[in-house]
């Protein structure tokens, strides 16, 4: 049952001491176990070797899973999609990566530091603005790999308080003016009013003191 036979050619061809003997195999799949054996024929009888086994290097550079230690992934994890974005807080200022390797032979690097599979990544710090990581699986031999890119967004103090008062989309940027009531989202933000509530006097003046919405309350020289 070992399904093929591939003749040698022996030189010379009869004799009575050992020679060396081989045979180039293709069409071989990775990761795979292969048995063979050695059979002699002569005009007496044939007499068949002891059977011998080898297994293929793995080309499987793919990820099972990959997590984050704070964040969700868009999309949502699968193997052969290799570009991710997340967003944190601003007060989150490192994160750590989870990867798994599809096969347990590949090898992973996180960030460029070697990792085992199925634990966490050290602490890799976040700017704000957009931190791109690189996760690199590579396969048992030694060739195929495969990079999965995470772009990390860690949000500014302003966009914190955008998303919290649902300020998206159009005119949610920090020139921008969300409720078109005529001040700056920038301004909004500055004295904590509702950027979500249209009014020309959000932020007013008596004297010295912010009497209208808006925790701040200054003096002036």
């Amino acid at each position: 049952s070992y399904g093929t036979n591939v003749a040698i050619t022996l030189s010379p061809p009869n004799d009575t001491l050992p020679q060396n003997a081989s045979v180039t195999l293709t069409g071989l799949t990775p990761g795979t176990t292969y048995h063979f054996r050695a059979t002699a024929t002569n005009s007496i009888g044939t007499t068949e070797g002891a059977d011998v086994e080898f297994t293929t290097l793995s080309t499987n550079a793919e990820l099972s899973a990959l997590t984050l230690s704070v964040g969700t992934l868009t999309p949502v994890f699968v193997g052969g999609t290799t570009a991710y974005t997340a967003g944190v807080s601003n007060a989150t200022s490192s994160l750590t990566v989870t990867p798994s390797a599809a096969d347990a032979h590949a090898t992973l690097t996180v960030n460029g530091i070697a990792v085992t599979s199925g634990a966490a990544s050290g602490l890799i710090p976040l700017s704000v603005g957009v931190t791109n990581i690189p996760v690199i699986v590579t396969a048992q031999d030694s060739v195929t790999t495969t990079t999965y890119t995470l772009a990390i967004t860690r949000r500014s103090l302003y966009e914190d308080w955008a998303l919290a008062n649902g300020v998206t989309g159009t005119g949610s940027s920090v020139t921008g003016d969300f409720d078109l009531d005529g001040i700056p989202n920038l301004l909004e933000w500055a004295f904590g009013t509702d950027a979500t509530q249209s009014s020309t006097h959000l932020v007013a003046a008596a004297g010295e003191i912010l009497t209208e919405r808006g925790g701040p309350t200054t003096i002036g020289p």
